[in-house]
């Protein structure tokens, strides 16, 4: 049985061309990689200015130790901001392969319309 059936909320809704499917999934894929760039981005700057405020105010710990509980307050601080710098690694990485997913494509839809 070969049927199929078409569903709609009854809003009125334009035909999408079949031509139109691949640049509505380039414009997604893009989107997609501009949003995790900025999710990158704020981690790393999240990060960074959680652990540079605890180190600023580390003399504030009212940790009672014997070895001065302050330095608990500063290695939180340093590992902190190293998280962070690992978020901003892995976003230069991210523009990086963006970036060059982007060069291949503009190069791949360059040779399609000299040879095509």
């Amino acid at each position: 049985m070969d049927a199929t059936y078409n569903f709609s909320l009854g809003f009125a809704q334009g035909r999408e061309s079949e031509i139109g499917t691949p640049n509505r999934l380039i414009n997604q894929k893009a989107i997609q990689m501009i949003s995790t760039g900025i999710s990158l981005i704020s981690l790393f700057l999240g990060f960074s200015i959680f652990g540079i405020l605890i180190i600023v105010n580390q003399h504030q710990a009212e940790l009672t130790d014997l070895s001065g509980g302050s330095s608990y307050a500063a290695f939180g601080g340093v590992g902190a901001i190293l998280v962070g710098t690992t978020f901003f690694v892995a976003a230069c990485f991210h523009w990086r392969s963006c970036a060059l997913t982007v060069w291949k494509s503009a190069c791949a839809g360059e040779k399609n319309r000299r040879t095509g």
